[in-house]
């Protein structure tokens, strides 16, 4: 009997451990998202919104968010109590491809009503003949495209006020404009510009070389002390106006020279004090540019991605900058450690590296 039942206890043995070293199957990298109706996003905090790239739909300027699409967007999450996240798509295509697959809740962007969608995708908003608000959900989320219809018809104060600024803007946009000036006035005295003493004033205040900041004055605005861009920055050091505000230069003043400049170094100040945690000087400055032109978030998510890929987050060239460059790409933008999504990298790589190009110009000025 003891025989017997050591034999079924070896069979069993044997056979589990067969069973055991049978290759397990390897979960595929797959990955999946959920798809979220009002209720879900009310309670997660936060609404996803697909936009394409574009003074009428979604940008960034010197770190500040703008367009039409987003203010509508902005104030409608407001309504609904989250905040957003923007997600930028090349296409059409695009955007109802990556709606339909979860990425995100809404699309704020002019899509037509395409009758090959309509069991896929809720078309709602702005009916308006002249204004085709038309927003996108998935046919999965009805009470988000009532949300969303309900803000359209409930809200027209709000809205109106955002068409308004946003027409504003438009005008301004159609006289946007940046003089062409020579990167030098007269090299052979060693003056660069009509400003030079405005630059060795202030530039005293960040301790910076005073040709540094002129350099990045001609990058900003080619010493047009009256340029206007498209997205409304203003001036010698090209300043938003919500940026205007922050360092206490008034809108009537902002063109003014010495206004403009004393307003520029106050918030590269600003942003100095933001990296605290970049101890060389030389690099410091790097992040403070990079940060100037898209802003100290975009700044740090690139920094999170060269530390995760292995890089040095806190060298610019040939670490950070590589990554600020893929915040372009889905692949890297939606990555766990990218707190603030899309960024136009190439924008701002080019930006850092054209100042010093025009500095080491500067510099071999007598």
């Amino acid at each position: 009997m003891n025989k017997l039942f050591l034999a079924i206890c070896l069979v069993l043995f044997i056979f589990t451990s067969c069973d055991n070293n049978q290759p397990k199957e390897v979960a595929k990298n797959v990955t999946s998202f959920d798809f979220f109706d009002l209720e879900e996003i009310q309670r997660s905090g936060q609404i996803i919104v697909l936009s394409t790239y574009g003074p009428k739909t979604y940008y960034e300027n010197h770190g500040q968010q703008g367009g039409l699409q987003f203010h509508l967007v902005q104030e409608f999450a407001k309504y609904i109590g989250a905040r957003i996240r923007i997600e930028v798509a090349n296409d059409e295509n695009e955007l109802i491809k990556r709606l339909n697959s979860g990425e995100a809740d809404l699309i704020a962007n002019n899509i037509p009503v395409k009758d090959s969608l309509k069991n896929e995708l809720i078309w709602c908003g702005d009916s308006l003949e002249l204004r085709k608000a038309s927003w996108v959900v998935r046919n999965n989320s009805p009470e988000l495209a009532k949300a969303v219809q309900n803000w359209f018809e409930t809200q027209g104060k709000v809205i109106n006020e955002i068409y308004n600024r946003e027409n504003q803007l438009k005008v301004l946009r159609t006289t946007a404009h940046i003089q062409r000036r020579i990167i030098f006035k007269n090299p052979s005295k060693g003056i660069i510009s009509d400003y030079d003493h405005l630059y060795k004033k202030y530039s005293r205040q960040l301790g910076w070389d005073w040709k540094l900041l002129a350099a990045q004055s001609y990058q900003e605005s080619a010493f047009d002390p009256n340029a206007t861009s498209w997205a409304g920055a203003r001036g010698l050091m090209q300043l938003m106006t919500s940026t205007a505000q922050q360092v206490g230069v008034s809108i009537n003043n902002i063109y003014n020279p010495e206004e403009n400049i004393r307003g520029g170094v106050k918030y590269l100040k600003y942003l100095h004090n933001q990296f605290k945690d970049i101890t060389s000087p030389t690099e410091k400055i790097n992040f403070v540019l990079a940060a100037y032109n898209c802003g100290t978030a975009h700044v740090r998510d690139a920094q999170a991605l060269a530390q995760k890929y292995g890089k040095n987050p806190n060298i610019w060239m040939d670490n950070v900058d590589q990554y600020i460059l893929l915040l372009q790409e889905t692949e890297y933008n939606r990555d766990p450690v990218v707190k603030n999504g899309y960024c136009r990298g190439s924008e701002t790589y080019n930006y850092v590296k054209s100042i010093h190009d025009i500095y080491n110009r500067y510099r071999k000025l007598k």
